[in-house]
């Protein structure tokens, strides 16, 4: 009799512990029934007639939803996470559908204002899952939305114009990427829009603008361009370099170095160093000693015009490098005691 109530006990509590589960999955399925993922891929099977499959079957899928789930509750408590957003895209890679319910789900949601994240990477992700299925034109759509998003920083306005013309330059449809481009660094804030980002505020994509057109453009254009950067004052003393660089192979060797002395006035020390080195070994180059007045007076001013902080070391060293192969050998410059004089 002992025996028989003990087996009986030892059934009903593992009876009450399969209730328990199937309360607990009853539960979890309430509380967290992921409502933007398809229904389809947790149907369960018919051919799951018994209950210990059934609940096996329940857990299984459970434990499977769980990083779904648990990525639910992450943007439950901030729908502005981008990193959870592309967290979860990610994860719906598996179905087109769902990854793309994903994206429309996320761009619907985050504020711009306090998105937690670069925003702009949500927007390259959703027109580059287009992109991955050959649909060219509805990734055009998503990057010509992502262009008008407020974003917090230029960086990410940059990130998108930038990714939307290397698209169709993987895809060879230059012409597109060119006008794309051309478009940006055109675009200027109206008087509704005053204090807002704009594309043509940035350099990277006036810098990848040119460089496209050095590629594939005209002679004129590539000008335009780099003049243009140059008035609003965007250029660094890297695209100084370039457009000389550009001009002289072009065989303007007169307006290269114009542009090198109107940047000379626009940058200070030490960002001015590496044009005054470029622009001295060029005009060496070219004249030789057929000018020998103007390149001492080139020598004058980089004296007269750089700071005592840095005459000094490297500066000097590569500054009496310059003047030995001009053939002045007789008026190298010394430095003594932070002070330049004339030998």
């Amino acid at each position: 009799m002992i025996n028989v109530a003990a087996a009986s006990m030892e059934e009903e509590d593992e009876r009450a512990s399969e209730e328990r589960i199937e309360k607990l999955i009853d539960l979890a399925f309430e509380r967290t029934g992921a409502q933007s993922l398809d229904d389809k891929f947790y149907k369960v099977p018919a051919e799951l007639d018994t209950n210990d499959d059934f609940i096996i079957y329940r857990l299984t899928s459970l434990l499977e939803r769980r990083p779904f789930l648990l990525s639910h509750v992450v943007l439950r408590q901030n729908p502005n996470n981008v990193y959870e957003w592309l967290n979860l895209a990610k994860m719906c890679e598996f179905d087109s559908f769902l990854a793309l319910k994903t994206y429309t789900e996320a761009t619907l949601q985050i504020d711009p204002r306090n998105a937690y994240g670069k925003l702009s990477r949500l927007w390259i992700g959703f027109a580059e899952h287009y992109e991955s299925r050959q649909d060219i034109k509805e990734a055009n759509k998503v990057f010509s939305k992502a262009a008008n998003v407020r974003y917090s920083s230029l960086e990410e306005l940059s990130a998108v114009w930038c990714s939307w013309a290397e698209m169709h330059l993987r895809h060879h449809n230059y012409d597109s990427a060119r006008e794309i481009l051309k478009e940006a660094c055109s675009r200027r804030p109206t008087k509704e829009e005053s204090g807002h980002l704009s594309p043509s505020m940035s350099y990277v994509i006036w810098q990848f603008h040119a460089d496209i057109e050095m590629a594939m453009g005209s002679f004129q254009n590539v000008k335009a361009i780099y003049q243009t950067m140059m008035d609003r004052q965007l250029g660094t003393p890297q695209t100084v370099l370039n457009y000389g660089a550009f001009l002289e192979n072009a065989g303007y060797f007169e307006e290269s170095f114009r542009v090198y002395e109107k940047a000379i006035n626009a940058f200070h020390w030490p960002h001015v160093y590496d044009i005054w080195v470029i622009y001295l070994a060029k005009f060496t180059e070219r004249y030789g000693g057929t000018k020998l007045e103007r390149l001492r007076d080139l020598f004058e001013q980089v004296i007269k015009d750089c700071s005592q902080e840095v005459i000094g070391g490297d500066m000097v060293e590569t500054e009496v490098l310059l003047l030995y192969v001009c053939g002045y050998r007789g008026e190298l410059w010394a430095v003594q005691q932070g002070d330049c004089y004339l030998r």
